[in-house]
């Protein structure tokens, strides 16, 4: 699953700089909405082999496929075709619309959300779980390890989910939590069972109430400190605040309680509005995320949240870099670290050409005293060539500096493409 950092910030800038220096794309796979999926909201985590992994929130098969989960198998010899395989393809029953990304254990299983699915003919998301094929097998094993009631537990989990040493899953809902679907989501936790076939336990750790002061609908995963505290952003904002979202924390139970505590971190305004990616750690306990804006008027942002000072109780919010559509808008995913104090990332639609971009964004250096931004693609139409558009999610980098990502549509299937950028 994972891909060691690589310190690549120097090089990709430098690869930037000159046109015949250029990052080299690849389209890796297209997508074809049938069999194969379609329309990926989410990005990619890998094996210690190189495989990757995703979801699609469409497809499967011609007739009533809600989504899939499949892997990409790095060629033999160079230049070949990457090999892909579908794990799963959801159906309603077992969940439908899997727009989160992936979990994948010590085993190897893969854990992960449906927005919706089909139970008493509602629509309120699943758990799920895919365990790689043992003792001479071929295919994974699908297990749904809960179905979200939506008058408590929440509905539509549009997250993916993060796992502590113990085994534990947490997850965020984006909607409803109490009776008759009222509320604006839930922040959860899946407790594995002490033995095996058993059923796992859920508690629901925090409700974000409709209109209330305080923002809702958490449509990000959240990030799980060593502390055992949980950060993550609510999407949209809190009544008669002015706020346009906002970053909370949970801290766990105290001194034999049961109750997890919610406090706000930081509020967020015009500029830095809708955050729709999830936190980013740093140096410090300071986190990283990205803002999706309001369109064309603020296309969004990256800001950087300090934790407070000694004796202080207020956390610290700054804008690091403010998209202005030409270079960018509508960052939907986390940023990824570049090992060197910069970040990478993905815009779902500006740019040169309005279909998106990958970006590089650096840190204050070099008598520049403000973030810096270098477009490493800008995402475009070409003539009668299938053209991958509208990058979603984050980016996966592995340890030769390049990157890897999906995108939301193409313009032949209109159902979207895995990709990866080398550096030269």
């Amino acid at each position: 699953m994972k891909f060691g950092l690589f310190a690549a910030a120097a090089v990709l800038l430098a690869a930037t700089q000159a046109a015949s220096a250029a990052p080299h794309y690849t389209t890796l796979y297209q997508f074809t909405g049938g069999a194969s999926g379609a329309n990926p909201q989410s990005g990619l985590i890998a094996d210690l082999n190189g495989n990757l992994y995703g979801t699609t929130s469409a497809g499967g098969n011609s007739e009533d496929g809600a989504g899939t989960v499949y892997e990409l198998t790095p060629p033999a010899q160079q230049g070949a075709k990457w090999i892909f395989t579908r794990l799963w393809t959801f159906h309603g029953a077992d969940g439908a619309s899997p727009v989160g990304g992936l979990l994948m254990d010590k085993s190897g299983a893969l854990y992960g959300t449906t927005s919706s699915g089909v139970t008493n003919n509602q629509l309120w998301g699943t758990v799920f779980k895919l365990s790689p094929p043992a003792n001479g097998a071929t295919k994974w094993t699908f297990e749904k390890i809960w179905t979200l009631r939506a008058n408590h537990d929440g509905a539509n989990p549009d997250a993916g989910l993060v796992m502590d040493n113990n085994g534990a899953l947490f997850g965020t809902t984006s909607l409803a939590g109490q009776g008759h679907g009222e509320g604006w989501g839930t922040v959860f936790k899946l407790t594995p069972p002490a033995q095996q076939g058993g059923a796992w336990i859920f508690d629901r750790l925090c409700f974000f109430p409709q209109n209330e002061v305080a923002g809702g609908q958490p449509i990000a995963p959240v990030y799980l400190a060593p502390n055992g505290a949980l950060f993550g952003t609510a999407f949209s904002g809190g009544r008669h605040t002015g706020s346009e979202g906002d970053a909370f924390m949970l801290t766990p139970p105290q001194n034999g309680g049961t109750a997890w505590t919610r406090t706000v971190i930081a509020r967020f305004g015009e500029f830095d509005a809708d955050p729709a990616g999830g936190l980013l750690p740093g140096a410090g306990g300071v986190l990283y995320g990205t803002a999706s804006g309001f369109g064309d008027r603020t296309p969004g942002a990256v800001y950087e949240l300090t934790p407070p000072a000694h004796g202080a109780t207020r956390w610290k919010t700054q804008t690091l870099f403010q998209f202005n559509g030409s270079n960018g808008a509508t960052p939907t995913g986390a940023l990824t670290a570049d090992g060197s104090g910069g970040f990478y990332g993905a815009d779902f639609n500006g740019g040169a050409y309005g279909y998106g971009t990958l970006f590089h964004l650096l840190p204050p250096g070099n008598g520049n005293k403000q973030w810096s931004l270098t477009t490493l693609r800008d995402f475009k139409l070409v003539p009668d060539k299938p053209s991958a558009i509208q990058p979603n999610g984050g980016l996966l980098l592995d340890a030769k500096g390049s990157l890897y990502g999906t995108a939301f549509q193409d313009t032949e299937y209109f159902s979207g493409a895995v990709f990866r950028l080398d550096p030269r």
